[in-house]
């Protein structure tokens, strides 16, 4: 499992930082990383997240074992109560 947490400023939760990461880690190391964040954009007034997390899927395409890896970043969201 790898863990993965985002602590930049993103007050429009647009996620950039991360974005940069995953094109970064495809150029660098070939590559990919699919993640969905729509559970942790903003869901009121508040500014506050229906999730503190999202899973992704790691894609190892130089890697003999052709295995996927799941992705678990952890990002400052508030979430409901």
């Amino acid at each position: 499992m790898i863990i993965v947490s985002d602590a930049g400023c993103d007050p429009q939760f647009v996620f950039q930082d991360l974005g940069n990461a995953i094109r970064k880690i495809r150029v660098d190391l070939g590559t990919d990383i699919d993640i969905n964040v729509d559970m942790l954009r903003r869901r009121n007034q508040e500014g506050r997240s229906r999730w503190h997390h999202a899973i992704g899927t790691i894609r190892y395409y130089e890697c003999r074992c052709r295995r996927a890896g799941r992705r678990a970043p952890i990002p400052q969201t508030v979430t409901y109560r």
